[in-house]
């Protein structure tokens, strides 16, 4: 499945160049071109479609990923067949944390067909509709989900975007009142209790109950290929990393989102890290409104959300070791 338009359009021309290879070695291919949104799930749209094929390979960035997997996820949670990634998108965070950073790095791997396992993320959107998203990336609320939409709705396509989003989100330095509780993960250990870390007595969550200048849940160590959001995660770990900043100032933005790259940030005093199964964002009405929740990049309603992780609930073709993909 290929997105010719993701990042910087080259999708369509790397898949040529891979699918040849794989052809001279014997291999057949079938190769889709989109040419719209939701196209690729109209195709897909139920796991028969794969029946007839050993992996299913997408071209284009982690929101044409997105669209794919929740077109042939089943019933229970499992994709049917491998996925294996050729990054052509403009942030390629899940690509990136599998050790895959290019096209090259996608054709050795499809060479070689190891693969292996990958968490997933349980997302319901707590409002009518009840929906239930697959995510492979992050749940993000606050500045990371608004840098998201204001770069993918508002000025998608306009020169010098990379610079001009960031500049934008670190001026308004925006802030959401809500509520965040999750069950953590036996790798977290220890939490400080206090007003702010409370702990639920009939079901053992942590709550934090506060203003907050982002949270982003993430099941994968890097959210694009210049940021190192969680680094520690894996992709197999059966856990999420839930990045928490709060009472930042300005500068603390600029900071953060200059050491991210390096996952750096993590060693800030405003900045948390905490490690979890489940957890749950809440927001709720303040002075800079509900703020933007996205799921994988993509806008949801902003409404509270419940997260699980679904430990390996997909095969995928794995690139280079872990190890490589955290530099």
């Amino acid at each position: 499945m290929v997105n010719p338009i993701s990042g910087n359009r080259s999708g369509e021309q790397d898949w040529s160049a891979i699918s040849m290879a794989l052809r001279e070695r014997g291999v057949a291919v079938n190769t889709i071109v989109t040419f719209r949104s939701g196209q690729a799930r109209e195709l897909l749209l139920g796991a028969d479609t794969l029946l007839a094929y050993d992996v299913l390979v997408v071209i284009g960035g982690d929101g044409f990923l997105h669209e794919v997997l929740n077109a042939v996820l089943l019933q229970d949670f499992s994709v049917p067949k491998p996925l294996a990634i050729v990054p052509s998108g403009t942030g390629n965070g899940t690509a990136t944390s599998l050790g895959i950073r290019t096209a090259v790095d996608a054709a050795t791997s499809l060479l070689a067909g190891t693969t292996s396992a990958l968490d997933l993320m349980e997302v319901v959107v707590n409002d009518e509709s009840r929906q239930v998203i697959a995510a492979t990336l992050s749940v993000g609320w606050g500045a990371i989900a608004d840098h998201d939409a204001l770069a993918e709705r508002t000025l998608r396509g306009m020169p010098m975007k990379a610079l001009l989003v960031p500049a934008w989100i670190i001026l308004r330095a925006n802030t959401y009142r809500g509520r965040v509780s999750f069950v953590p993960h036996p790798r977290q250990g220890d939490i400080a209790s206090g007003n702010l870390h409370a702990r639920d007595p009939t079901s053992g969550r942590v709550v934090i109950d506060d203003t907050f200048n982002l949270v982003h849940v993430c099941n994968l160590p890097w959210i694009a290929s210049d940021c190192l959001a969680a680094p520690g995660s894996k992709p197999d770990d059966g856990c999420v990393g839930i990045l928490i900043l709060r009472g930042a100032s300005r500068l603390d933005l600029v900071r953060m989102f200059l050491a991210a790259e390096s996952g750096m940030h993590t060693s800030h005093p405003a900045v948390e890290l905490y490690w979890a199964t489940e957890v749950t964002i809440s927001p709720t009405a303040g002075p800079c409104g509900l703020g933007n929740i996205t799921v994988d990049g993509e806008l949801i309603a902003p409404v509270s959300v419940d997260i699980k992780c679904r430990p390996s609930a997909v095969q995928v073709v794995q690139g280079l070791p872990a190890v490589a993909a955290q530099k």
